[in-house]
């Protein structure tokens, strides 16, 4: 006697079907964190591509354009100016990753950069600007040490090279080499 051929019953195919959505699940859950997540490397090259947009974009106009850090909405725009003068929102913006806070931004020459809703940096129209550094914090979600912590991004006013420094004091002796100038150069 010949017995049928053995299938699978409905609850089996469903418990499988259940387990492959659980797994499809973690797997873009897990995913969809990691693209939260920026490191610093990476936040820090988006700021430095929006500089290099404002030093091209000021050669390219022959108009001063700035580089408007806002921190209430966390964001980084490439601000013109028309030919009259006025300031115009350009569409070239950057913004951060929700790990990634703008805290301060500190413009060698400006003292009076303490403004708590948004820093500019002007650009001239040979692309040159004032060395300026950002602070930057991450939040950090304990899976490494890229993602924590605090870093200064330094920009170079002539070239817009960028550097990175973590110490506070470091970055406060540099702008007061900055701002002394040097006692050679007549």
């Amino acid at each position: 006697m010949r017995r049928p051929p053995r299938a699978f019953t409905l609850v089996e195919v469903l418990a499988v079907v259940a387990v492959l959505a659980l797994l499809a699940g973690a797997v873009a859950w897990s995913a969809a964190g990691d693209m939260r997540r920026v490191t610093r490397r990476e936040t820090i090259g988006r700021i430095a591509h929006a500089d290099h947009l404002a030093r091209v974009e000021a050669v390219r106009l022959g108009r001063p354009v700035a580089l408007r850090f806002d921190f209430n909405d966390q964001r980084i725009d490439v601000v013109g100016s028309s030919r009259d003068g006025r300031r115009t929102a350009s569409e070239r913006e950057v913004a951060l990753a929700a790990n990634c806070r703008i805290e301060r931004v500190w413009i060698a020459g400006d003292e009076d950069n303490v403004d708590s809703t948004a820093a500019d940096v002007a650009f001239s129209i040979t692309g040159r600007s004032p060395t300026y550094a950002v602070k930057l914090s991450f939040a950090s979600d304990g899976s490494d040490d890229q993602t924590g912590g605090t870093t200064w991004a330094v920009f170079c006013g002539l070239t817009g090279q960028a550097t990175c420094i973590d110490d506070d004091e470091e970055i406060e002796n540099l702008f007061a080499t900055l701002l002394a100038g040097r006692p050679d150069a007549h």
